[in-house]
């Protein structure tokens, strides 16, 4: 329940403002609604926070493809793979935006790297 997720994020945040975890979890959660001028905001705030935040970079890149930015949300997702290059969902993601702008081999060579990776470490 996103809901629910973003009052409990929110009563976190008012104790911990600087927590760029708590700003990511709160854009994720606001994603989810589809909130997504509201999830980049929150996104930004946590990257702000943390430059190299990889599930921040994640998420953002996410909401960025929704908005139809893929070149964008593919910047965003190299920059995780760049942080963590075993985050088999980021390299999964930065392969279909490969794919969304017409770059095959791109798409082809990105797809087999992130099957290197169990994504252990990917975010949930």
């Amino acid at each position: 329940d996103f809901d629910a997720a973003i009052e409990v994020i929110r009563g976190g945040l008012d104790l911990d403002g600087g927590n760029p975890d708590l700003h990511c979890r709160l854009g994720a959660s606001l994603g989810g609604l589809g909130l997504l001028a509201q999830a980049a905001d929150s996104l930004r705030v946590a990257l702000q926070l943390n430059e190299e935040h990889s599930d921040g970079h994640y998420h953002l890149g996410r909401v960025l493809r929704r908005l139809g930015r893929t070149e964008e949300a593919n910047e965003h997702f190299r920059l995780v793979v760049d942080v963590d290059p075993t985050h088999a969902l980021s390299r999964v993601a930065l392969a279909e935006g490969h794919y969304h702008i017409g770059d095959y081999e791109g798409a082809h060579v990105t797809y087999k790297q992130a099957l290197q990776f169990d994504g252990r470490s990917a975010p949930a």
